[in-house]
């Protein structure tokens, strides 16, 4: 069996702050876009 594949958590922005303009792909969720989001930036994505 290969390596184990750990999914990430859901953002928990208030729905105050969510857009549905914005997407990101990475977690799957309307609080930032892709290009914007601090954990691919971190993960060097």
């Amino acid at each position: 069996m290969g390596p184990h594949v750990k999914w990430p958590q859901k953002m928990q922005a208030p729905d105050s702050f969510r857009n549905p303009n914005r997407w990101c792909d990475f977690h799957h969720d309307h609080s930032h876009k892709t290009e914007d989001c601090v954990a691919t930036k971190a993960r060097g994505q």
